[in-house]
């Protein structure tokens, strides 16, 4: 049977929003023996009502690279990626971080919960379409990761020959399912 591991989401957004908060909670979390620290992803942050009405949102990317850079064994992760951005984009930001973080990141990707953030990078905002865009985005993704060099198209994305270096190492969860890709295998 595996460990329990714990983890804990870092202020990054809402009224206690801080940068410094997030790398002294995340030294602290660390050297209390926590295994990670998560952050979430939003284009256009709106609270959820129990946390009340202050829309401060410090990017979570941006956030997992700073406290990459000053913990060595926390594991980095998002809950959850949405798919507001460009595929390609996503793919550079998370096998940066992987390389920050010394492979030490898993990247939750999910549908998003709010329907104006994809409306607001001019996506759709039905749940079926989010799910499109989720399993489109995990599975170029991938292909990326795994050193492929990729063409695409469809009606929201349309490229050529896009390689991505270096390979990174990242833990991907999609609908629940972990798969991990060590390149160049490409085990997942």
């Amino acid at each position: 049977m595996a460990a329990l591991k714990f983890g804990l989401v870092l202020p990054h957004f809402g009224q206690y929003a801080s940068v410094e908060k997030c790398l002294e909670g995340a030294i602290k979390a660390e050297t209390y023996g926590f295994d990670s620290v998560w952050v979430r992803d939003h284009l256009v942050f709106r609270p959820y009502d129990m946390e009340g009405t202050d829309n401060t949102h410090i990017e979570g990317l941006l956030v997992l690279s700073a406290v990459a850079a000053v913990t060595k064994k926390l594991t980095v992760g998002t809950a959850m990626t949405i798919c507001h951005r460009n595929p390609i984009h996503l793919a550079q930001c998370f096998a940066a971080l992987s390389r920050i973080a010394n492979c030490r990141v898993i990247m939750g990707i999910g549908l998003g919960g709010f329907p104006h953030e994809f409306a607001a990078a001019g996506l759709p905002t039905a749940p079926a379409e989010r799910a499109y865009l989720a399993r489109i985005n995990a599975d170029l993704c991938r292909r990326l990761w795994a050193g492929e060099r990729v063409s695409y198209q469809d009606n929201y994305y349309n490229f050529q020959d896009v390689e991505l270096k270096p390979a990174p190492v990242i833990v991907l969860f999609q609908s629940g399912v972990e798969a991990r890709h060590r390149p160049p295998v490409g085990a997942w």
